[in-house]
């Protein structure tokens, strides 16, 4: 599988959003890398079937961290994929927040000023003006409009930027486990082939699969479980934008018939698979923002994925504390497509360059 290259500047293990992400920051610094997960690209919570590009999360709609750069950037890798493609598996339709119950409408209200957003980015819309533009929420009072925002094909994405990575010099190693021990030089990878592989720096991006790797037990991360059902109804949703509410409702309009409607935030789990309580939930869930609209589904797609948070909800990257060249890349939480390839930059930038991690994602804030 590694074929004639068995000498890297970097290898990364685990290809979901992080990894990927890492992987084509690196390669744009010259790098020569390669990937390795022990299933297919996005077998995790990166394959969920749709995601949001949303700056505005949370109860009071505060801006996500370093906004504006981190949309540049997912903005930028999104086009360079598409172009690669020629597949639309994205839309920039923007996100719809209805504020359910008077005490959100009150932090939304307040949302655009309070927290400084660029001009442009975000509206409130009173009562009566946001009903009238949106009937279909019955129970709104107010909310807001989040103009910079997308709606991706998650599994789809993953895959397609696998793909353009590969082009563009990637080595792919997919469906084998990795193990990986220091060396004189830097890091050895044996692969489960027998195959090995050297590499001066391993990004250990591998998710929930960090709470159970040794090197990384100090940190404090936490797994959440999340199900998700794309909803397909006997008549086209009357939306232009997908919804964050109380969850999320995915729209595009190449699927006008579909919802994809999430998540679920399982704490505690036995399994990793989607169940009738979590599809319950999530009917409720549709029914909060669009009253009704569960009695309109004619066919239903269940998915789960567990994805990873720190204790303070921000990323962790940065360099082991006592083994030079192991990095981590995790705990991007429910943030990933917003967060990653402008965190994944962090990484390179430091792994490159030795420029400072932000001590807000740093993992030395844990150390």
């Amino acid at each position: 599988m590694v074929r004639e290259t068995t000498e890297f500047d970097a290898i990364i293990i685990g290809a979901g959003i992080a990894g990927l992400s890492a992987a084509d920051a690196l390669i744009q610094k010259g790098f020569k890398c390669a990937i390795i997960d022990r299933e297919n690209p996005g077998s995790g919570a990166s394959g969920a079937p749709s995601m949001l590009v949303n700056p505005a999360t949370g109860r009071r709609a505060k801006m996500s961290w370093h906004a504006e750069e981190a949309l540049h950037s997912v903005s930028d890798l999104l086009q360079r994929v598409k172009g690669f493609s020629g597949e639309s598996f994205y839309e920039n339709n923007g996100v719809v927040r209805p504020a359910l119950y008077p005490e959100i409408g009150f932090d939304f209200k307040r949302a655009p000023e309070k927290y400084n957003w660029p001009e442009g980015w975000i509206q409130w819309l009173e009562q009566e003006e946001f009903t009238s533009r949106f009937p279909f929420f019955e129970n709104a009072h107010g909310g807001l409009i989040i103009g910079k925002g997308a709606t991706v094909k998650g599994s789809r994405y993953i895959k397609l930027l696998s793909q353009y990575l590969e082009a563009n010099g990637l080595i792919t190693i997919y469906n084998s486990k990795a193990e990986y021990s220091q060396t004189d030089s830097g890091w050895k990878i044996i692969l489960s082939s027998g195959e090995t592989a050297q590499s001066e720096s391993i990004i250990c991006a591998t998710g929930s699969s960090l709470l159970k790797d040794p090197n990384w037990d100090f940190l404090p991360m936490n797994s959440i479980k999340g199900q998700t059902a794309t909803f397909r109804f006997n008549e086209n949703v009357p939306l232009n934008s997908s919804v964050s509410s109380l969850g999320y409702l995915a729209y595009t309009s190449s699927s006008p018939d579909e919802l994809v409607v999430g998540s679920t935030y399982e704490h505690n789990f036995e399994d990793l698979e989607p169940n009738e309580k979590g599809l319950n939930y999530l009917k409720d869930k549709l029914n909060s923002s669009l009253p009704g609209w569960s009695e309109k589904i004619i066919e239903s797609d269940q998915w789960a994925g567990v994805r990873v948070s720190s204790k303070d909800n921000m990323p962790i990257i940065g360099n082991h504390p006592h083994l030079k060249g192991l990095y981590v890349f995790g705990a991007l939480g429910s943030k990933g497509m917003i967060h990653g390839r402008y965190v994944a930059q962090k990484i390179a930038d430091y792994i490159a360059d030795g420029k400072p991690i932000n001590s807000a994602i740093s993992i030395n804030r844990f150390v």
